[in-house]
């Protein structure tokens, strides 16, 4: 029963949990939208003397893309649920076993908090365009240079490879601050990154790059094996992280 998964089951019990968090949803949503609208602007008066807006754009994408990275690895830590006392006792008396509450706790910090910094980019980016399109006539929107950017149209042809590879090395950083956010009761996500960063240090200080040298002697396995450790790290640390949200959540 404690790793039983009912869909019917989770649904409700994740539409509950998410209305019972419109309040923090709405605010984050906010807080998105004034910072990213003001980015935009910063850039765009900062730059506006060079007289090349599209390369202003690929500049306030560049950094919107690096804040979305760094939004969705900060919300990771808070994989426990929320910190309210009211609303944490809320979350314990759902319906649910810990299994679909880990599912639901993982949507709500990563796929909902995706989903709002892409909205709130859409508003930022949208009032962006009308804001300097009545200054000086030219409504220029952003998306059509992200979408460019994120296809390296202007580069060279789609690399699926590339993408399947930056996921993997996404989900590995992901993975990493989920199970931070279970282990640390307090300052998640500052402990997490001392614990990554020296973890980074050890792979640059151990001779990693002589073993790789003597296993790839080509130079065409190298990037296959990395993208195979990535997925499997990923999903042992989303494992281990599931085991300590079990025992906290656990019935």
């Amino acid at each position: 029963m404690a790793d039983s998964f009912n869909s019917n089951r989770f649904w409700v019990a994740l539409r509950s949990h998410l209305q019972d968090a419109r309040k923090s949803m709405l605010r984050n949503f906010l807080i998105m939208l004034c910072y990213l609208l003001a980015m935009q602007l910063f850039f765009i008066i900062y730059l506006a003397m060079s007289n090349v807006y599209t390369y202003i754009l690929e500049v306030t994408l560049t950094y919107s893309a690096a804040t979305f990275i760094f939004v969705i690895v900060y919300g990771a830590t808070y994989i426990m649920g929320p910190r309210k006392p009211a609303r944490r006792t809320t979350f314990k008396e759902l319906q649910a076993t810990p299994l679909e509450k880990f599912c639901i706790r993982y949507i709500y910090v990563t796929v909902i908090l995706a989903l709002g910094f892409i909205l709130a980019f859409v508003c930022a980016d949208t009032l962006r365009m009308l804001l300097t399109g009545l200054i000086d006539g030219e409504y220029i929107c952003g998306l059509p240079v992200l979408m460019n950017e994120m296809s390296h149209a202007n580069t060279q042809p789609f690399d699926w490879m590339l993408l399947i590879f930056e996921l993997g090395a996404f989900f590995f950083g992901h993975s990493v601050f989920i199970l931070g956010g279970t282990l640390f009761p307090r300052y998640q996500f500052l402990l997490t990154s001392v614990c990554f960063c020296a973890f980074i240090a050890l792979l640059a200080v151990l001779p990693i790059n002589s073993y790789i040298d003597q296993v790839d002697k080509t130079g065409t396995v190298t990037g296959y094996v990395a993208l195979v450790v990535f997925y499997l790290l990923a999903a042992f640390n989303y494992w281990c992280a599931y085991i300590r949200f079990s025992r906290v959540f656990g019935e």
